[in-house]
């Protein structure tokens, strides 16, 4: 029970509660936010917007596994040779 008392010291003198509750509101706030777009495109399905509240939290740990192939998809879009045909224009 000492190791809690000393944690919660700590986190006082370095961090502060006051920054904690900063943080934590702004979490919230933003958690209400996408729960509320995600109402509205998904129709107001319950069980849909929770599905992909899920399937939203497991792919955002990985985004940084895809950047790399992203870039690199990027700098081969910037160097591909033009495309010589354009779309016909419509008269």
């Amino acid at each position: 029970m000492t190791w809690l008392r000393a944690f919660g010291r700590f986190f006082e003198q370095k961090i502060g509660l006051h920054r904690l509750g900063i943080v934590l509101s702004i979490v919230i706030i933003a958690i209400a936010a996408v729960v509320y777009c995600l109402w509205t495109v998904v129709g107001g399905d319950p069980p849909t917007v929770v599905n992909a509240m899920v399937a939203l939290l497991a792919s955002v740990p990985l985004y940084p596994f895809f950047i790399r192939s992203m870039e690199a998809a990027a700098a081969r879009k910037r160097t591909a040779i033009p495309d010589l045909d354009p779309a016909p224009e419509r008269k």
